[in-house]
């Protein structure tokens, strides 16, 4: 029987191909998390007077249409981990807001474009994903009229108030009501009402309510609906 030699460069090529095949199998494998689920995000518009705004992550655009003022996306799954986040009026390429964003595994978060039209800037929130109790819903409060002296209580007609002293560029955390509640406005402290709110809440949904103006005199809401996947 014949013996074949391997010639010594012949010898070292192989050596170099196994372990540079070693070295990528062990990259792969510690670099790939395929059981990790996916985030969640959606994006809201509250700029008064701003063109309609697109949203990139790490230069991929994600939603499939331009979001208007007071308009808002659906959830849209995306990879966990940090990514850069841009907003760009639709159709332009000048970044109108650039800033990073890290989302957990299975996380939802809602991304707010905010600010004055010359000056604007992002909020986000992790969002509740945990659906509410038979008839009763899950609602946020934001306020995002940056002009107010004071915060804002929001409350439930003929009942107590639920968040209270919710003051600029923040949201309050997301409260059980019962389904077909009437909401209200206050001024932070007061009993009068300042603005009603006539949103019907119902069972089962997950809502965000936002505000947005430049005063009292012009105090206007929003509603976001939270369409869990």
């Amino acid at each position: 029987m014949k013996t074949f030699k391997l010639k010594p460069q012949f010898a070292c090529l192989a050596l170099l191909f196994t372990g540079l095949t070693a070295v990528l199998s062990s990259c792969h494998v510690d670099n790939v998390d395929n059981s990790a689920p996916p985030a969640h995000v959606m994006v809201v518009n509250t700029v008064q007077g701003s063109a309609a705004q697109d949203f990139y992550l790490n230069n991929k655009k994600i939603d499939s249409a331009a979001i208007a003022f007071g308009q808002y996306s659906s959830y849209v799954a995306t990879a966990p981990g940090t990514d850069n986040a841009q907003f760009f009026n639709s159709g332009s390429q000048t970044v109108n807001n650039s800033f990073s964003l890290t989302f957990a595994p299975g996380g939802y978060y809602t991304v707010y474009y905010t600010g004055k039209n010359t000056t604007t800037t992002s909020y986000t929130t992790a969002d509740n994903a945990a659906m509410p109790p038979a008839n009763a819903a899950s609602v946020q409060f934001i306020n995002f009229n940056a002009d107010l002296s004071s915060g804002i209580d929001f409350g439930i007609v003929g009942s107590s108030k639920i968040a209270t002293n919710v003051t600029a560029g923040t949201a309050s955390a997301f409260y059980t009501v019962a389904a077909n509640s009437s909401m209200a406005l206050y001024i932070s402290g007061s009993q009068t009402v300042k603005l009603a709110l006539p949103v019907i809440l119902q069972s089962g949904m997950i809502y965000t309510i936002y505000i947005t103006g430049s005063s009292y005199a012009d105090i206007s809401y929003h509603v976001v609906v939270h369409k869990i996947q």
